[in-house]
């Protein structure tokens, strides 16, 4: 069945003047995400680097292009996912990773997000994503937690996979490109087995 399409609140217009941080400083535009508010899942990054802040757009660059072959490679269509960073400004040269401090100041962006798509699946990519939506829940790292599954409401129930980032990826050549692919692939196929096991049951008691 179809997900129905949903008019999102907007958000950038109600935050463009944001200076909960000190990030307002060093961007040039906030990068809120990119996708339909449709799509069935969502992918979570850390925050926009140089040229995303040039572009107004999330994973434009060598990070972003691996990204799009692996989902395609794993069978997946790149339509299907909202793209957004927990951060929505550029911290600075060097694109160094967000602050604790800058990090809390824009997670509430993300939540209401969260619950304007409400996703299938979210799946964050690499340690600062992943631990800035699990918190204490698990602090393992990703290399422990790729592929697991979290549940968690925000309030809105959601399903949590941390994936490797795309950056990890490309320092490692292509020896963990096939890791991605499976987690992708294990994530989707366990919720369209809950849905249909749901389709099922519901089917059952209309006998």
């Amino acid at each position: 069945m179809a997900r129905q399409h949903r008019r999102p609140v907007l958000l950038e217009e109600r935050i463009k003047d944001c200076k909960k941080c000190s990030l307002y400083k060093t961007r040039t535009t906030i990068v809120m995400g990119e996708g339909d508010y449709s799509a069935r899942y969502m992918l979570v990054g850390e925050a926009p680097g140089k040229e995303e802040n040039k572009q107004n757009r999330p994973f434009v660059g060598d990070a972003g292009q691996r990204l799009r072959k692996l989902i395609k490679q794993a069978g997946l269509n790149i339509n299907d996912f909202y793209i957004v960073n927990v951060c929505k400004c550029w911290p600075g040269e060097g694109n160094r990773t967000p602050t604790k401090s800058e990090i809390e100041a824009c997670l509430p962006y993300l939540i209401h997000q969260i619950n304007q798509i409400k996703p299938e699946i979210i799946f964050t990519l690499g340690n600062t994503a992943t631990l800035a939506l699990l918190g204490n829940r698990d602090t393992r790292g990703i290399t422990k937690i790729h592929g697991q599954r979290y549940n968690i409401g925000f309030p809105v129930q959601s399903v949590v996979i941390p994936l490797y980032h795309p950056s990890y990826l490309i320092r490692n050549g292509e020896s963990l490109d096939h890791i991605f692919i499976e987690d992708l692939k294990f994530a989707v196929g366990i919720i369209e087995g809950e849905k249909n096991k749901k389709k099922e049951i519901y089917e059952d008691l209309l006998k």
